[in-house]
Parts: C-alpha cells; structure tokens; sequence
C-alpha cells in the first residue's frame, strides 16, 4: 500500500469518528436542554450582549499588536489570534481563515496550498488560528472537523467555507471573485 492510500484511510477514519462524536455530541445536548430548560431572561440576556458587543465605536481602530501595516502592494497581516482576527474583519479587505492544529496531518498537508495562494493574493489578509490555543474562537465560528477554511469579503461576512483539506482550484475560484 503507498503513503497516500494510508493517508486517505488515516483521514476517513477521523471523519468517520469525529462524525459519530458529533452526532453523539448533539443527540446528548438536545436531551439535556430538555430536562434543564434555561430562563427566558438568561437567553434575553445573552441576545443583549451580542448586540451591544456588535457595535463599532466609530473611528480608526487602535493597531493590533503583531500586525503590519499595509504596503502600497498588498494587505496588511496580523496575527493568529481572537483580536488579530476582528482587526482583519474590520480592515475592509477580504480575509481567509484557516482553522488548524498541530496534529492534524490535512492542516499540515493544507498549508503550503495556503502559503501559495497568499502570494499570489497580496490583496487577500490570510490568517491561520490554531484550534489548540484558540477554542472558544474556533467553537463561536462552528469550527467541527480540521482545516476549515474561511473566506470573508471586505464587510466581513463570510462568502465560502471549506471543511478538510481543500484543493488550490477551488480556493482560487472563490478568491478570484472577491
């Protein structure tokens, strides 16, 4: 057997196993929030907070500390993290996301296909967050199985999301409509 056919088992075993906890994960979520019901007011309190976390003072928002400030050729870059990324959705340039951890043999596998891509994009703010280091970030954007890749436009918003390893072509089709 080659290496490449011992990867792609190795890669549909962990799908098939991070499925089957999922589902576990959401069957087990579903029963509890049965029996224990959470107040009214605390989801209302909840719902307030996002709101009034969503709001933007207005003005330039202070530097983030590791990021570069653009040149005349490309985006700026930032750093790896919770604030580097809500800096890189308010730059007003498109944004990918790559979600990733160490032991992850399709995040290793992933990131040359990335490194590429950012260069031939110098429009393109790209950011790499370990799932490790960050998971409540991961977590707030659904982040399930490893890489997931998204891609924002220059609102913010998320245009496309990938899940495991995702080919060059398909990100350049998406990125070349940005």
């Amino acid at each position: 057997m080659t290496q490449q056919f011992l990867d792609y088992l190795s890669e549909l075993l962990q799908v098939l196993i991070l499925g089957l906890l999922f589902v576990y994960g959401v069957y087990s979520a579903r029963r509890y929030l049965r029996r224990h019901r959470p107040p009214r007011s605390m989801l209302l309190l909840v719902l307030l907070a996002g709101c009034l976390g969503s709001q933007q003072a207005g003005g330039p928002s202070p530097p983030v500390p590791g990021s570069t400030p653009a040149s005349d050729s490309g985006a700026p870059s930032f750093p790896g993290t919770p604030e580097g990324l809500r800096a890189a959705l308010s730059s007003g340039y498109p944004v990918v996301v790559t979600f990733n951890a160490s032991w992850c043999p399709s995040c290793r596998r992933q990131a040359p296909i990335m490194e590429e891509l950012e260069r031939a994009h110098p429009g393109v703010v790209f950011l790499a967050i370990d799932t490790d280091q960050y998971p409540a970030l991961a977590d707030g954007y659904g982040v399930v199985y490893l890489p997931t890749i998204m891609i924002f436009d220059s609102e913010g918003q998320v245009v496309e999301s990938f899940i495991g390893l995702t080919g060059k072509e398909k990100l350049e089709m998406v990125l070349g409509s940005l």
